[in-house]
Parts: structure tokens; sequence; C-alpha cells
């Protein structure tokens, strides 16, 4: 059975490398998704990006769409 309330999120996130240092290029969210502000742990130029999600779970119906791309030399923690 088809749920006709059903909804697409999507996430997008694009990854870039820099002098050693990995910079977020591009990114883009719908709801329940959301990136936090990226951060750095280390000195290994690693981006760590945090993903949370507003959604108490996944209706049937509803579906997600991921696309991450990373530049050559890019290094992300999610």
């Amino acid at each position: 059975m088809n749920n006709k309330f059903g909804k697409e999120s999507c996430l997008y996130i694009k990854a870039k490398e820099l002098n050693g240092k990995t910079y977020l290029q591009d990114s883009y969210f719908t709801a329940p998704f959301k990136i936090a502000k990226p951060f750095f742990e280390s000195d290994y130029g690693t981006m760590s990006l945090m993903i949370m999600s507003s959604s108490a779970g996944v209706m049937e119906g509803d579906t997600y769409r991921i696309d991450i791309e990373l530049d050559k030399g890019a290094k992300v923690r999610l």
C-alpha cells in the first residue's frame, strides 16, 4: 500500500581538499535532515560533520536521498 503523504528528504554534501585541509564546498538538506557547523579535531586535515535528524522515524512512503561527493584527497568523518 502506498502512502500518499510520503515525502522525499534530501541530504547533499560536497567536500574539497585544499592545502592538506578538507573544507565543506557545498551542502543542501531538507527536513528532517540538518548539518551542524563543520569542526576539526586533529591536525590531519579531516573535517568532521554531524548530521542530525528531527524525525521520530521513517514512515511508510518516505524516501531519503543522500548524496556525498568527496574531491580527491578530501577526508570527512560523518
